[in-house]
């Protein structure tokens, strides 16, 4: 989205995407942040680092929800390694998903308000497309749990950054 297309094409400049190049990497680390904030491990560490050994209690993953928003590649690749962990998993996506991929991670497919309600940790991992384009706002940001995390994994106008900080 960062690429003047038009301007490549006019110059003759062949644009290629990479599908795929980079969905476990992605996913990894959407799932590494989960864990991180599920265990409180940067806060933990954070104390530990002043001198100061206190018990922060964690969440455990089979008593969460994890949401994925956009269930595509990486989407699917975040729904497959969290699923050992027994999480609750709900989908969200604007097209059909395969029912191989719901069968083989246990996802349960929803609309987003009752995602974003549900979850304590979002997994952002869409397009960014006319209708993904603060996708995350006033209203969708309202609709979460207060001790709920985001994962932007996607494009940063996905979120519309003034009312990520107000909320």
């Amino acid at each position: 989205d960062s690429i003047d297309s038009t301007a490549a094409e006019t110059r003759g400049i062949r644009v290629c995407r990479t599908p795929n190049a980079f969905t476990h990497p992605v996913a990894d680390t959407v799932l590494g942040y989960i864990l991180c904030f599920a265990r409180n491990l940067p806060f933990m560490d954070r104390a530990m680092k002043r001198g100061e050994w206190k018990k922060i209690p964690g969440r455990a993953m089979n008593e969460s929800t994890i949401g994925v928003i956009g269930v595509g590649a990486i989407g699917t690749a975040v729904l497959q390694r969290a699923a050992p962990f027994g999480a609750t998993l709900l989908g969200y996506d604007i097209r059909e998903i395969d029912n191989q991929v719901v069968s083989s991670t246990g996802v349960r497919m929803i609309g987003l308000e009752d995602l974003l309600a549900q979850s304590d940790y979002v997994s952002i991992n869409c397009d960014l497309t006319e209708t993904s384009f603060h996708l995350m706002n006033d209203d969708t940001f309202a609709l979460m749990q207060p001790h709920a995390v985001v994962i932007n994994a996607a494009r940063g106008p996905v979120i519309d950054e003034k009312a990520l900080v107000k909320a």
